[in-house]
C-alpha cells in the first residue's frame, strides 16, 4: 500500500472515530449521565481525537475545557496502585519496605508515642493505621489538623497533606487492622521521588 493510500485509511479512521465519540458524547449529556468530560484518544501514540464537553463547574456555568482540573478521588487508587507495582516489578521498591526509607519524615506515631514501621504492602492494602476525615468523629485528629478529603476545596498540595498526616497519631498498628484511608496519597506521594 502507499503512503497517501495510508494516510487516506488513517484519515477515514479517525473521521469514524470522531463521529461515533461526538455522538456518545452527546448522547451522555443529551441523557444528563454526565455533566462535562475531556476525552484525548492517542493512536499509535499520536493524539486522534480530542474533545472538552459540558460543564466543569455546572451551577457556575463554566464550560469543561481541555485543561480543566478534575477531582478523581476513590478512581485515583487503581492509578497510584499500577504506577506502584511497576515500581515493585521494576525492582525499584519492594512491597515491604518501610515508606520511611523513601519519605524519612513520614514517620507518624502511635496513640502511644511510638514510631511504628509503615510498609508499602500496608499503604496497599490499608492496613497502615491511617483514616480519613469523614470516617471520624468530628472532633478527631484529622478534623483538628484539619486534612483535606479532597472534595473541600484545600490547597494542599501532595507535600503539604503528607507533612499534615505525619502529625496525626495513627488510628492502630499498621498490619493489625484495616480502614478505608489515605494511604494512597501517601502511595502517591512515594512513587512520585526517588529514595531520599
Amino acid at each position: 500500500m502507499d503512503a497517501i493510500a495510508t494516510r487516506q485509511g488513517r484519515s477515514e479512521r479517525r473521521k469514524r472515530l470522531k463521529a461515533e465519540l461526538d455522538r456518545v458524547i452527546a448522547e451522555a449529556l443529551d441523557e444528563q449521565r454526565i455533566v462535562g468530560t475531556v476525552v484525548e484518544v492517542l493512536v499509535d501514540g499520536e493524539p486522534a481525537y480530542q474533545c472538552a464537553a459540558g460543564f466543569a463547574d455546572r451551577e457556575a456555568d463554566r464550560p469543561m475545557t481541555e485543561d480543566s482540573i478534575l477531582l478523581l478521588s476513590s478512581v485515583a487508587k487503581p492509578i497510584v496502585t499500577v504506577a506502584a507495582l511497576n515500581l515493585v516489578q521494576s525492582g525499584t521498591i519492594g512491597l515491604d519496605d518501610a515508606v520511611s526509607e523513601w519519605l524519612p519524615a513520614f514517620r507518624p506515631r502511635l496513640p502511644d508515642g511510638s514510631v511504628p514501621r509503615i510498609t508499602v504492602r500496608q499503604l496497599l492494602t490499608h492496613s497502615a493505621g491511617l483514616s480519613y476525615v469523614f470516617m471520624e468523629e468530628g472532633d478527631g485528629p484529622y478534623h483538628r489538623h484539619p486534612i483535606s478529603s479532597g472534595l473541600d476545596g484545600s490547597d494542599d498540595d501532595l507535600p503539604a497533606l503528607i507533612g499534615k498526616l505525619t502529625a496525626i497519631p495513627l488510628s492502630y498498628p499498621p498490619g493489625r487492622g484495616w480502614g478505608y484511608s489515605m494511604s494512597f496519597d501517601v502511595l502517591a506521594r512515594l512513587s512520585s521521588r526517588r529514595r531520599d
